[in-house]
């Protein structure tokens, strides 16, 4: 009972669809490697402000989390024995990389001479509303209401996948290969 009329169609389907899952995961492997060995590579001082922005978001991300398995932050430091200055401690080697990617980001995008179209524009708005499970009004209104974070995102998009064509991957351990023990 499917949409196929033979098993080998099915199996077909299954193969490509499972092949087109592989490539995009490995892309994605791939910008976030490059980007990761540039921001490794780069020397900048990260100013304590943007770091505490970073702890901030990394907080409020952990309080929504928490939500989800219904408890709050108070019962989360309790049950851990931390506190609110330990948990942000903790956090903070983490805070400091991601600030350092988000500046590192911001420079590659403003010295880029990369431009966006209404139509990737477009495109981008439809893949978040299907990433979101929206319609049709939902990309049309972040087309109107949030068109600079669209054209940061298609920038970036484009800048990463640029980032990819100059780095030299080295054969190493692939993450999705199956070993046999």
């Amino acid at each position: 009972v499917s949409e196929f009329e033979t098993v080998e169609e099915l199996r077909g389907d299954l193969h490509k669809s499972m092949k087109e899952d592989y490539d995009k995961h490995m892309e994605d492997a791939a910008r976030e490697s490059a980007l990761t060995a540039l921001v490794e590579k780069t020397d900048i001082d990260v100013p304590n402000a943007l770091v505490e922005r970073q702890l901030d978001n990394m907080v409020k991300d952990l309080v929504q989390r928490l939500s989800y398995q219904g408890l709050d932050l108070k019962t989360y430091y309790q049950l851990t024995g931390s506190t609110e200055e330990s948990a942000r401690e903790q956090m903070k080697e983490n805070a400091v990389k991601r600030a350092k990617t988000d500046l590192v980001i911001d420079k590659l995008i403003e010295n880029s001479e990369v431009e966006t179209t209404e139509d990737e524009l477009i495109e981008l708005a439809k893949e978040y509303a299907k990433m979101y499970s929206q319609d049709e009004k939902f990309s049309q209104q972040l087309l109107k209401t949030n068109k600079s974070g669209l054209e940061h995102d298609v920038k970036l998009k484009k800048v990463l996948a640029d980032l990819v064509t100059k780095v030299t991957f080295v054969d190493g351990h692939d993450p999705m290969a199956h070993h046999e023990e």
